[in-house]
């Protein structure tokens, strides 16, 4: 795959999307291209999701958009009261876009990733997963999730 700043939108059902759209409309002569079609795809998709139009709809949308960005999120116990969140400026973004997206997605309550599960290429190796649950919701209860007992 050729390098772009738009990488990270690529895999994305949004990208085939708007890329086969293009597609169709330079086809038929509708539109014509000045510049390679990954950067036309990226741009719009950049503004839309800029935009607060797409892409933010649900957290599997943030994951799919910043999957195989680089990422080291670390969440352990700093001391006996405080989380510590901590990695690089693009997992700490993704972090704060996930969260930001659970809070309006209204078909579930409840959206977790794990280093050893859904999301694993996000985190820092010994970090523990999140679990964002969102507690306005009528009916929505949070199931117990207790972690094993170390032998």
């Amino acid at each position: 795959m050729t390098d772009h700043p738009y990488r990270r939108f690529e895999e994305t059902t949004l990208w085939k999307t708007v890329d086969r759209a293009i597609g169709e409309l330079v086809e038929n002569q509708d539109l014509g291209e000045k510049a390679l079609r990954y950067y036309i795809v990226g741009y719009l998709i950049q503004e839309l999701v800029n935009a607060g139009l797409v892409g933010m709809n649900n957290p599997d949308d943030v994951c799919e958009q910043h999957y195989g960005t680089y990422m080291n999120l670390s969440m352990r116990p700093l001391d006996g009261e405080t989380i510590l969140l901590e990695g690089n400026s693009h997992s700490l973004e993704f972090l704060a876009k996930l969260i930001l997206a659970q809070t309006g997605f209204e078909e579930d309550c409840g959206f977790q990733i794990s280093p050893t599960g859904a999301g694993s290429s996000f985190f820092a190796a010994g970090s523990k997963g999140i679990y964002i649950h969102r507690t306005d919701q009528d009916g929505c209860e949070l199931q117990s999730h207790e972690e094993p007992n170390e032998a």
